[in-house]
């Protein structure tokens, strides 16, 4: 899996999902009202979830993402843009860079998110209800990455 496929026909998000998570089912639900309200997005959309195909298959049976969800039990694009745990959305640049990231799970990033998605699908922002989210930022699982030794 390589970045630049990824963002071959412009900026992209990608949102981290760590399978079996439960912040992360939390936020990927808000995370589909968000797109739900907007429609179909012309801006590219990927989950990266760090499962086998079997987990993965039954997290999409679970969510119904309207994005592809592109396997990542090695972590190589965790590693690569050092995303220490879910949920985390990045949008990266067409170099493969990171323009913007979210890391974590409260209402202030989801109104921030709609801000944003709204601005870069040059469409007028819509108001969603966020008041049932967490207020602070919460964090799921992390990922344990492997750390070089120098």
């Amino acid at each position: 899996m390589y970045i630049r496929d990824l963002v071959a026909n412009g900026p992209a998000f990608l949102y981290f999902i760590n399978q079996g998570d439960n912040t992360n089912s939390q936020f990927a639900r808000e995370l589909s009202r968000i797109q739900g309200a907007y429609g179909p997005s012309k801006t590219k959309w990927y989950g990266v979830i760090n499962a086998e195909r079997s987990r993965t298959d039954s997290w999409v049976a679970e969510f119904n993402p309207s994005y592809e969800v592109l396997m990542d039990p090695e972590l190589s694009l965790v590693q690569l843009y050092g995303v220490e745990s879910s949920p985390a959305l990045l949008y990266i640049g067409a170099d493969g860079q990171i323009i913007k990231q979210w890391m974590g799970f409260s209402g202030f990033w989801l109104k921030d998110i709609n801000k944003f998605f709204a601005d870069v699908e040059g469409r007028t922002m819509k108001y969603i209800d966020f008041n049932k989210t967490p207020s602070t930022t919460r964090y799921g699982n992390g990922y344990f990455l492997r750390r070089s030794s120098r």
